[in-house]
């Protein structure tokens, strides 16, 4: 969007709002901060950990894809991304060149043309996974889980089946007429995370 043509900081911005709110509030656990978001902000989450690393410990957004590659301070960071299988914003499965990602992923370069087992490939690519995927059918969604990963760096496509561009569950009457996800999608996300502390290593 317009800040990518003007050329805006975003990550040198939320790294000071970061430091700015430790040093200001003083009660911040540097080791233990997330980065999170949807859609739009989903990518941005995703760009703080393949750009910032030493500041997020683990990354956890909803219905969107990484947009650019990792930066050269690059380090395997922990994440997991909820997208709903019917997102018409983001879409799931739109192919940009082969139904098989792994195919796809080595020949496809295009971040404009992503889907999101594309994404978690790209991620499982990027911190280095060992495992093949693990698929996990809950009834309600399905995780896709690349393990024995650089950093103990797991890679995490949560899959709701039947939800668009909104995969929360809606409380509060916020997304009216739009299919409701079926578990709290931020408590998935922050389950993954909570544990988790930054092991960047600055060497």
């Amino acid at each position: 969007g317009s800040a990518a043509y003007a050329r805006v900081d975003d990550v040198g911005f939320l790294r000071s709002v970061v430091n700015v709110t430790r040093d200001v509030l003083g009660y911040v656990d540097s080791s233990r901060v997330y980065a999170a978001g949807h859609s739009n902000g989903c990518s941005m989450a995703q760009r703080l950990g393949l750009e910032a690393p030493d500041l997020v410990a683990g990354v956890g957004c909803h219905a969107a894809y990484a947009q650019v590659d990792p930066g050269p301070a690059f380090q395997p960071t922990p994440v997991i991304e909820v997208h709903g299988d019917d997102d018409q914003t983001s879409p799931y499965g739109q192919a940009c060149c082969s139904t098989d990602v792994r195919r796809c992923v080595d020949t496809c370069n295009s971040y404009a043309y992503s889907n999101a087992k594309l994404n978690a490939e790209r991620w499982r690519r990027w911190n280095g996974c060992a495992d093949d995927a693990v698929l996990v059918d809950s009834g309600l969604y399905t995780t896709m889980t690349y393990a024995n990963c650089h950093n103990d760096a797991d890679v995490v496509l949560v899959t709701l089946p039947g939800i668009r561009h909104h995969p929360y569950y809606d409380y509060y009457g916020l997304y009216p007429g739009w299919p409701e996800a079926p578990v709290e999608t931020t408590r998935l996300v922050w389950e993954f995370l909570r544990d988790r502390t930054n092991t960047f290593d600055a060497a």
